[in-house]
This record gives C-alpha cells, sequence and structure tokens, in this order.
C-alpha cells in the first residue's frame, strides 16, 4: 500500500507540474509610426526612417534624424492622427515662416511646396 502512495503522489506531482503556466513574457504593445522619406516621394524606394509616434510632442529633426533636416519630400502620416510639418526645430510657426498640416495619408511635400524645408514636426491624434 505504501508504494500505490508514493505513485499517487509521483503522478500527481507530475500533473501539477505539467499543468503550471509558462513563463509569462511581456506584450510590446502595437505603435503607431510616421514613414519619413527624404530622397523619393514613395516611402518604399528607399530613404525613409519609420518613427514611433509621440503624440502632441515635438519631434525636431536632429540627432538621430539629422539626415532628414531640410531633406524631407514626402511622409506617411498614420490612421487617426493629423501632422504639422514646422521649419522651425521647436514646432513654432513664426513670422515669415512656414508650416504644412497633413491629414492620415501618404503626402508629396512637392504638392504643397514644402519639399526640403521641415526641420520639425508634431503628430496629434484625432
Amino acid at each position: 500500500m505504501l508504494s500505490f502512495k508514493y505513485i499517487l503522489g509521483a503522478f500527481s506531482l507530475c500533473a501539477v507540474a505539467s499543468a503550471a503556466p509558462a513563463a509569462l513574457e511581456p506584450r510590446v504593445p502595437d505603435l503607431d509610426t510616421i514613414t519619413l522619406c527624404a530622397d523619393s516621394a514613395s516611402p518604399n524606394s528607399g530613404g525613409c526612417v519609420t518613427v514611433p509616434v509621440s503624440a502632441d510632442s515635438c519631434i525636431p529633426l536632429n540627432g538621430a534624424l539629422r539626415p532628414w533636416n531640410k531633406q524631407l519630400v514626402s511622409a506617411q502620416v498614420p490612421s487617426g492622427y493629423f501632422c504639422t510639418f514646422y521649419q522651425s526645430t521647436d514646432c513654432v510657426f513664426n513670422d515669415g515662416s512656414k508650416a504644412i498640416s497633413l491629414p492620415t495619408g501618404t503626402w508629396d511635400f512637392s504638392t504643397p511646396n514644402f519639399k526640403d524645408q521641415a526641420s520639425s514636426y508634431l503628430c496629434s491624434s484625432v
């Protein structure tokens, strides 16, 4: 009878061990992104960078984004956002400076005559 208890205990331990949950891995949330292109009007042709959208924050085109400063020819604004591109690096519309506001979609900056002029941008959710 004692050996039956040991066998039953061993099976119970195996059942508990196999029912234990696997280690939980943190879930990475899906991030909305904006695509900025410097050398072509098409986001699929190279010369583009995809950046997570930081809603209601001014993003200057400096640091890692310096290659795109005053070089943008197009942008792909994600669904649910409205982005304004500024000539200044601080998302300020000064006297004599220009800015363009773009809704969701892919935009060629030559159409609003803003090619190679953007130095910062700010996106807001709609």
